[in-house]
């Protein structure tokens, strides 16, 4: 009964506390996360950590494509080591909340740069390739997603990204502003494909300025 209580609860005192900032990120405080490592039935630890993980994922990918794939492939992983018997279960809730506390840095690692959360999915698209950060400034890309995200909303039409043509437009309009900045051109056609996936993403889900 006191192991229901703290997943019931719990999850309910996680989402009203996420609800301050976002209600669709959930939290996990260091005080819960401690009562989820003594729980007896680790069963119930492990379902409750994957739900709150599914849903903190499905959060992100309605904003940004990058860290939403990056979460999901390593909830995946985790869970399919823990089903082949490859970790124990003390060890799966160990890697779960480790999870957790990395999709909560996640979300908040815009703060320190001075970008919103839909100019960080842009910021994590100009570095999805590693190398990217090796040659460029980190404010210069800072600055790059500032302006990514000023040009997409600028450039909204209706259902731009169902339309082959405006797509193609929007894409000639990523390269000059990637070639403007001197973004290496051996990771600027990923850079592209990516920023017009995360550009369809936000044209769906944000409201217009």
């Amino acid at each position: 009964m006191l192991e229901q209580a703290i997943e019931q609860d719990g999850v309910f005192n996680i989402f009203e506390q996420a609800g301050k900032k976002n209600p669709e990120i959930s939290l996990l405080s260091d005080e819960y996360m401690e009562q989820i490592r003594r729980m007896k039935h680790k069963n119930i630890a492990t379902e409750l950590l994957r739900n709150l993980l599914e849903d903190n994922i499905r959060a992100f990918a309605r904003t940004g494509v990058v860290k939403s794939q990056l979460f999901s492939e390593k909830l995946k992983d985790v869970l399919k080591r823990y089903n082949n018997r490859m970790i124990t279960s003390a060890e799966v809730i160990e890697e779960l909340l480790n999870l957790s506390k990395e999709i909560t840095d996640a979300y908040k690692a815009g703060d320190d740069k001075g970008l919103t959360h839909e100019e960080l999915a842009f910021y994590d698209a100009l570095i999805a390739d590693p190398e990217v950060l090796r040659n460029m400034e980190d404010k210069i890309l800072v600055e790059m997603a500032h302006e990514l995200t000023d040009l997409i909303r600028k450039s909204r039409t209706v259902d731009w990204d169902k339309k082959e043509s405006a797509r193609a437009y929007m894409r000639t309009r990523v390269k000059h502003l990637l070639r403007k900045y001197k973004y290496p051109p051996e990771q600027d056609k990923t850079a592209i494909d990516v920023v017009i996936k995360q550009a369809e993403l936000m044209s769906a889900n944000i409201m217009p300025l």
